[in-house]
């Protein structure tokens, strides 16, 4: 079985939303149909795994330049 990090998991980001969608309707500020809720969790599954790869890019870059040893084939 493949693994993923709980933050690029849709179930994962879909139950926080369901329970902040709660909370708010429980203090009658507002409510999320499914598909809002649909859209917010794709956005933020999108948001996270960009954040990642730049930020993964970003290492890859900085430990090359830092790398005391030349790379050979």
């Amino acid at each position: 079985m493949e693994t993923k990090k709980w933050y690029a998991s849709k179930t994962v980001w879909g139950g926080i939303l369901v329970i902040v969608s709660l909370i708010l309707r429980a203090l009658n500020i507002s409510e999320l149909t499914p598909e809002e809720q649909s859209q917010i969790v794709d956005k933020i599954v999108s948001v996270v795994n960009i954040g990642m790869e730049s930020i993964g890019a970003v290492l890859v870059i900085i430990g090359r330049i830092k790398a005391e040893k030349k790379l050979t084939r």
